[in-house]
């Protein structure tokens, strides 16, 4: 039996009734509707790291979306106020820190100052994390949410203090930017991200 010492960073946290982790966009939906209609409660994780449980049992159905893939970026990207823009897809499971460093590596900007910080990004686009001057608001260009209350598909919308209880991230695309070479003087496997 899974319990949310399992599940949560900080290692506490009594068993689960019910723990569920779909494969696919329909099946987290399915889950979480399933839950809904037979009035279950009903807790839905990323990375378990902003959880404190408690450890008496959870007598109902806890989902975590294991999907990461990250799809991108994008060649053909348009030239946008002189700089080279790149659009990259990431599946609301996909570990955040691990997606900076896909998108660092391939010498994209816009996201780096947010590296280290523990979750997901379906629960960066929630919390909408900010560090160093950036926060994860200014870096997504449009993403998906799955509306609980009108069983539908949304956009992604950011708005401070507001109750994500209503909606679930899918997926989110980030808009980055490709950073400009190192100057000659360096090795040209360099990149001097500003």
């Amino acid at each position: 039996m899974t319990s949310f010492a399992d599940l949560t960073t900080i290692g506490v946290g009594g068993h689960i009734a019910r723990f569920i982790e779909p494969t696919s966009r329909v099946g987290v939906i399915e889950a979480v509707e399933d839950a809904d209609s037979k009035g279950l409660p009903l807790c839905v994780i990323g990375g378990g790291s902003n959880l404190l449980v408690a450890d008496g049992p959870f007598n109902g159905v806890v989902v975590r979306d294991p999907r990461r893939q990250i799809t991108g970026p994008d060649e053909a990207a348009p030239v946008e106020n002189g700089e080279r823009i790149v659009h990259v897809n990431a599946e609301a499971g996909c570990n955040w820190d691990d997606f900076v460093a896909f998108t660092v590596e391939l010498g994209l900007e816009g996201v780096e100052g947010l590296s280290g910080i523990p979750g997901t990004v379906g629960a960066s686009v929630v919390q909408n994390i900010g560090a160093y001057g950036q926060e994860v608001a200014g870096a997504v260009e449009s993403g998906e949410a799955w509306g609980r209350r009108g069983k539908r598909a949304t956009a992604l919308r950011f708005a401070r203090d507001s109750d994500p209880v209503g909606a679930l991230p899918r997926r989110a695309c980030i808009r980055l930017r490709r950073c400009r070479p190192a100057s000659s003087s360096r090795r040209r496997d360099m990149w001097c991200c500003r």
